[in-house]
């Protein structure tokens, strides 16, 4: 789930994608999106809409680079691609871990403390807790849901996110994407998959195929 800004503020993000960006992690983030796009108008009401016009254009923004790696690729680029089904398992493991993860015990973990507050989310079937925003320090708008559709929301400074989100905000050496899905992985007890950085390039897989042919002849 993508970090958004509060719908009062009219802060016009920057949509800017890192060159770098893992191309796992760009569809990952095109995934969140549903989970985002639910939560604002539980999280906004009336006021959403702004935030969901941001959104709108961050998908924008995703899908365009996602269609320029994939023209790379068909055009014979020395690119990994886009759609290697390598990168369906971490997505699939991604998926399980938001859904599994105990979004409190991240918290705790991390050294934030939350409270029940008796509340329920039916859209999301998950318990309501409360507690100090680890971000802004507020003492009481800081809310998180524990479920299996768990986020957590600060109503004064709007930061907002999933269970993957919060562990790559503040769990020590677990800044991107894999890092944060294994750490919850880890934490489940699931196995991990071959790392995406590790993945050939179309370069290395036609030397591979032509040292198999001269090994073969």
């Amino acid at each position: 789930m993508a970090i958004v800004p509060h719908a009062t503020t009219r802060v016009t993000p920057d949509l800017t994608l890192p060159i770098d960006l893992p191309t796992v992690e760009l569809r990952a983030r095109l995934e969140a999106l549903a989970y985002t796009r639910a939560d604002l108008v539980e999280m906004y009401g009336g006021a959403a809409e702004y935030s969901r016009s941001i959104l709108e254009e961050h998908e924008r923004v995703l899908r365009r680079e996602l269609a320029r790696r994939e023209r790379l690729y068909r055009a014979g680029a020395d690119v990994p691609d886009p759609r290697d089904a390598r990168w369906d398992v971490w997505l699939g493991l991604a998926r399980e871990a938001r859904e599994r993860a105990d979004i409190v015990q991240v918290l705790a973990d991390a050294g934030h403390q939350v409270y029940d507050t008796g509340g329920y989310s039916r859209r999301r079937d998950a318990r309501e807790y409360a507690g100090p925003c680890p971000w802004c320090g507020g003492r009481d708008r800081f809310r998180v849901w524990r479920g299996r559709d768990s986020g957590y929301w600060c109503r004064r400074c709007g930061v907002a996110g999933d269970v993957i989100a919060l562990v790559r905000n503040l769990i020590p050496g677990c800044e991107g994407f894999l890092s944060a899905v294994a750490y919850l992985a880890r934490e489940l007890g699931l196995s991990l998959p071959d790392d995406p950085a590790t993945m050939p390039t179309r370069h290395v897989v036609r030397l591979r195929a032509v040292e198999v042919r001269r090994v073969a002849s």
